[in-house]
């Protein structure tokens, strides 16, 4: 099992460097210019288990068994197979902490799958089961269980990675988002 999760880990790996090559060099003018921005990239694709998890208190928190040592570094995004995770805020030498999405604090880039419409994600507080995507402008038509993904305007998530999906839609009266 460990060995499964070690070889697809390198698999994703090799696919998200695909991808970005990909769209670089279609905005790139040369090869060497994408190879030098390729090294200054901060990625690190492994197996990290959570040590601590909270899903209930106002903010919350994930405390994972790698570390500096592993090549952990503030600020790095955190993925599971499901999805976005949170992002790396503290390291120490063998963990980190991270700022769950289930944390008010935290506000993820993301977009409608389909329409590619974006807003900001948040979490309310009130349900660990649901976020709030806000910002949507108010023509745009989606549906329950349209897809949510991360937009790619940051530089923590690459543009696809799951987020979730549509569950309800609202609107104040006189607000132009949903």
């Amino acid at each position: 099992n460990t060995e499964l999760q070690e070889s697809n880990s390198e698999l994703q790996l090799q696919i998200s460097l695909l991808k970005e090559e990909i769209e670089e060099l279609s905005e790139e003018n040369s090869i060497e210019e994408f190879s030098k921005g390729l090294i200054q990239k901060n990625k690190l694709i492994g197996i990290a288990r959570p040590v601590n998890v909270t899903t209930t208190n106002a903010h919350n928190y994930i405390t994972i068994n790698r570390g500096s040592v592993d090549g952990i570094k503030e600020g790095m995004g955190v993925i599971n197979r499901s999805g976005v995770v949170g992002i790396i805020s503290t390291v120490s030498k063998n963990y980190s902490l991270v700022i769950s999405i289930l944390n008010p604090k935290l506000r993820l880039s993301c977009k409608l799958k389909d329409s590619g419409y974006f807003g900001s994600l948040i979490w309310d507080g009130k349900s660990a089961e649901y976020a709030i995507l806000e910002e949507l402008p108010r023509h745009v038509e989606f549906e329950k269980g349209d897809t949510i993904i991360t937009s790619g305007y940051s530089s923590v998530f690459p543009e696809g990675s799951m987020i979730g999906t549509v569950e309800e839609s609202s609107r104040q009266k006189n607000d132009n988002f949903n």
